[in-house]
């Protein structure tokens, strides 16, 4: 499925929606083209929605959610994701620029994105209100932050090796203020 994903992606990347076809995906994922149709489906858009699924879960952690029952414990967990969320993105360093051309788009991948950026709001609203004690709007302002936040780190990573490995205790210091503060 990964495969399949990955091959859906860089198609995505060098030709847009258009350019991805069942017999492209097929040969750079080393599958047939009828296990493609019975495990993904028969239309682009579904190929389009998988990749969207597969690598926005994985960008979000969606499976893997920080605990709520303390500040303290919440602010760590969201961290340790801020870190997954770097390795994930250099594992797959295609992704995020699928991310910022599609999002907000009027396409399948655009509405897959949005889709799995409500849901991460939904979640992480819901969980600083418990983890904190935040009023709902002001718990889902503070995840937009986080959110963006994150993104915009693991952007400038990517494109600027912004934080080196060795310096990488430095920026989770400077998130654990930053998240800390909003208590």
């Amino acid at each position: 499925m990964r495969s399949v994903a990955e091959a859906t992606a860089r198609l995505l990347l060098a030709h847009g929606i258009d350019g991805v076809s069942y017999a492209k995906v097929a040969r750079g994922a080393a599958v047939s083209r009828p296990w493609l149709y019975k495990y993904i489906g028969n239309q682009r858009e579904d190929l389009v929605r998988f990749v969207a699924d597969h690598f926005g879960a994985e960008l979000a952690d969606l499976e893997r959610r920080p605990r709520t029952d303390s500040l303290a414990n919440w602010v760590e967990d969201s961290l340790d994701g801020v870190q997954q969320m770097l390795e994930s993105a250099q594992r797959a360093p295609w992704v995020l620029p699928l991310y910022f051309r599609y999002v907000g788009s009027d396409t399948p991948l655009g509405d897959c994105i949005e889709r799995v950026e409500r849901l991460y709001l939904a979640t992480a609203t819901g969980e600083l209100q418990r983890a904190v004690g935040l009023p709902e709007e002001h718990a889902k302002w503070t995840a937009e932050l986080f959110h963006a936040t994150r993104m915009g780190i693991v952007h400038r990573q990517l494109v600027q090796g912004f934080c080196p490995p060795a310096e990488q205790h430095l920026l989770r210091r400077q998130l654990e203020r930053w998240l800390a503060s909003f208590a």
